[in-house]
């Protein structure tokens, strides 16, 4: 008889026996002999459609009181579509049909490149997808309209295994829409940043005009303080002699290096809690030698006048490590002359798992 049919008929037993069944009962019931019911009760024991519990010398299956995949993908609030070993869609998780406003009638059993998410993947998806029923799990990091906005994600394409054992995909997205607009406002901070520094050295050069300046100045800097400590990532910024000058609240609960014993210390200083040794880090090539950034990042892209770059940093955490994103950008003065550099730091391990797993293994 039919491989399936026989373990539907098994569940079918467990399911109607919620104290259990052993092999050889459960082989009376549906005249099978025992050999070939111990294969297909191990066959749902590994899918997560029975459970077994030793008893004695005997084994006692059970219907799994797991929860059904469905009620499973229900509960996150990712995004989430399950397709088959030919890429044909079987599900899609309430949160995804919410945000893209469709059902399930639209999408089951269509092929997700004819489908209308077709428009929302590229080539590059598509190859993922396939390498997925291969095994490999890919990441990307998306921009597309939805619902005439502009929408950021991280998608997840990653190997699955059905109940019966056949091979599926899982496409798992996440709005990234509010960080990388956080983002966009931590660069408009930075230029406040800059604007009060300016603001800080007209206030120095007529320091000895009036006492009244001289306290408008302190107000100016605990303005700017109190913008450096507002900021979430840790920052650090250099004067044009690679001194420290501003070193910030998140940056001393990171290193826990006050602030107080760091200002004003140079010869790279700074690289030492990042790194755990003295070395050049991003802020220091924005202020000249930007060839030998190569000697310590892999790969540094440039925009305008700011650096940036990912690294794994080993060091981080207690030596557990940590992917780090960096952003670097020139200070300047009221004339438009380089002051010094700002740097600032975060933590994006989060969005790298999947690498971080395969650095691990």
């Amino acid at each position: 008889m039919d491989k399936e049919f026989e373990i539907e008929r098994i569940e079918d037993f467990l399911k109607n026996n919620p104290k259990g069944l052993t092999i050889n009962e459960l082989s009376k019931k549906i005249s099978l002999n025992r050999s070939t019911t111990a294969k297909y009760l191990n066959s749902l024991v590994s899918s997560g459609r029975a459970e077994m519990r030793a008893l004695g010398n005997a084994k006692l299956f059970y219907h799994t009181k797991r929860l059904p995949l469905a009620n499973l993908l229900n509960l996150s609030s990712d995004l989430i579509i399950i397709l088959d070993k030919e890429l044909f869609i079987q599900d899609a998780n309430n949160a995804f049909l919410n945000y893209f406003q469709l059902t399930q009638e639209v999408l089951k059993n269509q092929k997700i490149e004819h489908s209308v998410l077709a428009s929302y993947f590229t080539h590059d998806h598509f190859d993922a997808l396939q390498k997925a029923t291969e095994g490999t799990t890919l990441a990307f990091e998306d921009c597309f309209e939805v619902s005439g906005d502009d929408r950021n994600f991280t998608t997840k394409i990653v190997p699955l295994v059905f109940g019966n054992g056949d091979q599926a995909v899982v496409i798992i997205m996440d709005d990234i829409t509010k960080m990388k607009k956080c983002q966009n406002e931590l660069e408009l901070v930075k230029g406040q940043i800059t604007k009060c520094i300016k603001n800080n050295t007209k206030l120095q050069n007529k320091i000895l005009e009036h006492k009244q300046v001289e306290k408008a100045l302190k107000q100016s800097e605990q303005r700017l303080a109190n913008i450096i400590d507002f900021l979430p990532d840790p920052t650090v910024a250099i004067d044009r002699e690679g001194k420290v000058i501003v070193w910030n609240k998140a940056i001393e609960d990171m290193s826990g290096i006050k602030r107080e014993e760091i200002l004003g210390i140079g010869d790279y200083a700074y690289s030492v809690p990042i790194y755990g040794k003295r070395r050049p880090i991003l802020v220091d090539f924005v202020l000249g030698n930007e060839e030998d950034k190569k000697k310590y990042y892999s790969h540094v892209e440039k925009k305008d006048d700011k650096l940036i770059s990912e690294l794994f940093v080993p060091t981080l955490y207690d030596g557990k490590g940590a992917y780090i994103w960096f952003i670097a950008s020139p200070l300047y003065d009221t004339k438009g002359n380089v002051i010094g550099a700002i740097e600032s730091i975060r933590d994006i391990s989060d969005q790298n798992r999947f690498s971080l797993s395969r650095n691990a293994s």
